[in-house]
């Protein structure tokens, strides 16, 4: 089947390492992706105005294995 499918995980489990062929993944920050969440709803909270649309981007690194 190599070569047929590509998958690609969220979150570099530890799973992702350990199967063959290995997992590639998509690994972020978890405190900092928390941080940014609590801040952002906290905003929204303190502000009147409910129908704010807001955008964020955090930084992501794919760990490229073989399964790519």
């Amino acid at each position: 089947m190599p070569g047929d499918i590509a998958l690609l995980g969220y979150g570099d489990l530890p799973i992702c390492q350990q199967a063959r062929p290995t997992i590639t993944s998509i690994s972020t920050d978890s405190q900092k992706l928390g941080k940014a969440t609590i801040d952002k709803l906290m905003k929204l909270i303190l502000q009147s105005d409910c129908n704010i649309k807001t955008t964020s981007y955090i930084l992501v690194s794919v760990l490229e294995r073989e399964s790519a």
